[in-house]
């Protein structure tokens, strides 16, 4: 039996749709795409507060409820007339600390005032900890940074560590200055790993640590130095967030990005990751934000 052959008299196809339906499908298409580039435009000219909540049965009764606010890769951006944007929503987190995890600073930076400005502001809402990112080291400002920390009272922590007291309680805030500090850039940090570990061997027995870093994508390093808590920055919230995984592209990461936002966790260890309050004005569905941490005892 022969299989049954179409002629142009027996085969009939699919009417094409009209030509107005097809434009309509276009400008639909169009309305959506500008109105996502307006909404993605509008909240990018805005600075966001993200909370979250890090819960540990080591974290110290005393320390429950302990607010930190963490500022990260500002990247020379201006958030109002000295900053005044960014110090109102700063001090409306009623913050115990604030910590900047570093890019403060980067090659567009000129003279201070601007971060003299953002610092001072912070000190005067909470005690206010510093470390240095990988622009920091770039373009050769640290120990200027460092002086102008000591002349505001803010703790310039790159490879040192203080001690956080509360009623009986007590939290061990150690600081790491960028890789770059001690030559190491990509895949290989023994001298890093190295620093952190001896930071890790002073601290007292059983003590709750938060470590202040820059870079996310040290994750590993971070859980087998037994740290309770990383906070970090670098990865710009992986550019394009795509909803329900997370960011896609972040220097020292493949693709897709694994470390790019949002609380992480490996072994014991914690990682919160800001997005940024800077950067490049490429981010789509990222917009830059300001990160409150809160720390909860769990039984």
């Amino acid at each position: 039996m022969h299989p049954a052959r179409y002629t142009p008299d027996t085969f009939n196809p699919p009417p094409r749709p009209p030509k107005r339906r097809r434009l309509r499908v276009c400008l639909v298409i169009l309305a959506v795409i500008m109105v996502a580039a307006g909404a993605n435009r509008w909240a990018n000219q805005r600075l966001w507060l993200n909370q979250i909540t890090v819960a540990s049965p080591r974290v110290p009764a005393a320390f429950d409820g302990f607010r930190i606010l963490q500022l990260s890769d500002l990247h020379n951006r201006r958030w109002g007339a000295g900053s005044a944007e960014l110090l109102a929503l700063s001090a409306s987190a009623q913050p115990d600390i604030i910590v900047v995890t570093g890019d403060l600073v980067d090659h567009r930076t000129g003279p201070l005032d601007e971060v003299t400005a953002v610092l001072r502001g912070l000190q005067a809402i909470a005690p206010t900890y510093y470390v240095s990112g990988n622009h920091e080291m770039h373009v050769g400002r640290v120990r200027e940074l460092t002086m102008l920390c000591q002349s505001l009272g803010v703790e310039y922590l790159d490879g040192r560590q203080v001690t956080l007291v509360r009623g009986d309680g007590q939290v061990i805030l150690m600081g790491m200055p960028d890789p770059i500090a001690y030559g190491e850039y990509l895949y290989e940090f023994p001298r890093y790993s190295q620093h952190l570990d001896e930071q890790m061997s002073a601290c007292p027995a059983n003590a709750f640590t938060v470590l202040l870093a820059h870079r996310p994508e040290l994750m590993p390093i971070y859980a087998q130095a037994g740290l309770d808590l990383v906070l970090a920055g670098h990865a710009h919230g992986g550019v394009l967030r795509i909803p329900g995984y997370g960011g896609l592209l972040a220097p020292g990461q493949p693709i897709p990005a694994r470390y790019t936002g949002g609380l992480h966790r490996e072994r014991d260890t914690q990682l919160v990751i800001s997005r940024g309050a800077g950067g490049s004005t490429l981010r789509i569905n990222n917009p830059p934000e300001l990160v409150l941490i809160e720390l909860r005892r769990t039984d």
